[in-house]
C-alpha cells in the first residue's frame, strides 16, 4: 500500500470479500457484457471507497446507485456516495490502457471522476487521480490531477456543509421510562425463546437497524440494557441480534463502541456460528459516547449521553409501563 503524502497514487488490495460481492451483483446480469462491467465498477468502487474511509472520509455505499440492482442494469455507473457532499464516479481502468472511460450517462451530478487502474489478476486497484469535470468519454490518464488535491476539494466542500444535527439518546432519562424514537420493548423486537439470551436489567430497549444491504433481507437489533450502579454511574450492555430466520449473524459484522471524540474505544466481530454479540462497561455523568453496527464498511451510528440535562421534549415519547 502506497504512502500517499510520497506518492501520487494509491494501491488497495481485492480479497475475497470484494469479489464476492462484486460477483454477487454481475450474476444478477445475463448480457455478457453486463456481467463484466458490473463486476469491474463494483470492484472499482470498493477501492475508492477503502482509500477515503483510510483517510477519515465518510461514505456510504448502501446509498449509491451503483449498489442498487435496478440502476445497475440500465447504467453504466460506478458512483460512491459521500456523507453529506455527493457522489464520487470511481472509474475501472484496464491494466494495458491509458485511458479512462466516462460514460456520458455520468456526467452530471458528480462530485468528481476518480479513475481507478485493475491488475491484470484483479487482487489489487490503484488509485491514479481524479478530474472534477469531464467533456470527454476516453480520458487520459495522464491529465488526471493528485489524489491530494481531491482530498482538499473534499475538504472545501464539507466546510461549506452545515454540520448535520445527529439526535442523541439521553440515557438517564430512559430510567424515567422517557425513549425517543425508535426505541421499543425487547419482546416487541425478539421472539420469546430468545429471550434468555438478553440481559434483564432494569431497563432495556431495542432499535430495529437497517444497513441497507442484502443480508437475507434481515435488518439487525441493536439492544441497550441499563443499570444505574451508584448516583454517577451506569452499566451499558450493548447486543446486537439477527431478525427474521436468521439464526446467526453474518460473519464480520462489528458492533464499535466510540468516546466523544469518534475514535473507536471497543471493537467487538461477529465470529462463525454466532447468535449476537455483546459488550458491557460503565458510564459516568457527562459522558457521551457512540455505538455503530458495521457490515462491510456499511454501518450506522447511534449517540448516547449520561446527563442530567432535560433533552428537548419534541422528539420523545412516554412509553407505557412495560419495558
Amino acid at each position: 500500500m502506497n504512502n500517499i503524502a510520497d506518492s501520487l497514487t494509491f494501491t488497495v488490495p481485492l480479497a475475497l470479500p470484494e469479489h464476492l460481492t462484486a460477483q454477487r451483483f454481475s450474476e444478477q446480469q445475463t448480457n455478457p457484457r453486463k456481467i463484466k462491467q458490473v463486476y469491474l465498477n463494483t470492484l472499482a468502487v470498493y477501492a475508492v471507497d477503502f482509500y477515503l474511509r483510510c483517510r477519515g472520509i465518510e461514505t456510504d455505499l448502501s446509498a449509491s446507485d451503483s449498489w442498487d440492482l435496478v440502476t445497475q442494469t440500465l447504467m453504466n455507473v460506478a458512483d460512491l456516495e459521500i456523507k453529506n457532499l455527493g457522489k464520487l464516479e470511481c472509474r475501472p481502468v484496464l491494466p494495458d490502457s491509458q485511458f479512462c472511460h466516462i460514460p456520458l450517462e455520468v456526467w452530471s451530478d458528480r462530485i468528481g471522476y476518480v479513475a481507478v487502474k485493475l491488475s491484470e489478476s484483479l487482487r489489487e486497484a490503484t488509485l491514479l487521480g481524479f478530474v472534477e469535470t469531464t467533456t470527454q468519454e476516453e480520458l487520459p490518464v495522464s491529465e488526471l490531477r493528485s489524489l491530494e488535491e481531491l482530498e482538499d476539494l473534499l475538504a472545501e466542500l464539507t466546510a461549506k456543509v452545515t454540520p448535520r444535527q445527529t439526535q442523541v439518546n439521553q440515557l438517564l432519562q430512559w430510567f424515567d421510562n422517557i425513549f425517543e424514537p425508535g426505541w421499543q420493548a425487547i419482546e416487541a423486537l425478539i421472539a420469546p425463546q430468545e429471550l434468555s439470551f438478553v440481559r434483564n436489567l432494569k431497563v432495556r430497549r431495542g432499535k430495529v437497524i437497517d444497513l441497507g444491504i442484502e443480508l437475507a433481507g434481515h435488518p439487525f437489533i441493536l439492544i441497550i440494557n441499563l443499570s444505574r450502579e451508584s448516583e454517577d454511574t451506569v452499566a451499558v450492555n450493548l447486543q446486537v441480534y439477527p431478525t427474521g430466520e436468521n439464526s446467526y449473524l453474518p460473519l464480520g459484522l462489528k458492533l464499535i463502541v466510540l468516546d466523544e471524540s469518534e475514535e473507536i474505544f471497543k471493537e467487538v466481530t461477529a465470529r462463525t456460528a454466532d447468535k449476537f454479540i455483546q459488550y458491557q462497561f460503565e458510564a459516568e455523568l457527562g459522558d457521551r459516547f457512540g455505538v455503530k453496527v458495521d457490515w462491510q464498511g456499511v454501518s450506522i451510528t447511534e449517540e448516547f449521553a449520561i446527563s442530567e440535562l432535560e433533552p428537548p421534549p419534541s422528539p420523545l415519547f412516554i412509553a407505557n409501563d412495560e419495558t
